[in-house]
């Protein structure tokens, strides 16, 4: 069993410490989504949207990694479906 002071403590340092990276987080999925839709009439921002789609994925997976720590438990990554693949071996539309 832990103690409050135990909890107290991993909670803090979990708030403490997760408030800069969901700040840096945010801003960059903002940012690329909006870059992203604004580019995307000449093609150039699909690529934006999803490099933005890959960052947010890795960006949760550093969050994942704190979680045990305050959960008591492990967090595993959910099962991500692949994209689909067209006739030319390029996703699909």
């Amino acid at each position: 069993m832990t103690t409050l002071r135990h909890r107290l403590a991993t909670d803090t340092r979990y708030t403490l410490l997760g408030l800069p990276m969901a700040v840096v987080s945010f801003a960059v999925v903002v940012v690329g989504i909006s870059a992203g839709l604004g580019t995307a009439i000449v093609f150039a921002g699909l690529p934006v949207l999803a490099a933005t789609a890959a960052m947010a994925r890795h960006l949760a997976d550093l969050e994942r990694v704190a979680l045990p720590g305050v959960l008591g438990r492990p967090v595993a990554r959910p099962p991500y479906r692949p994209a689909p693949r067209g006739r030319a071996g390029c996703a699909a539309p």
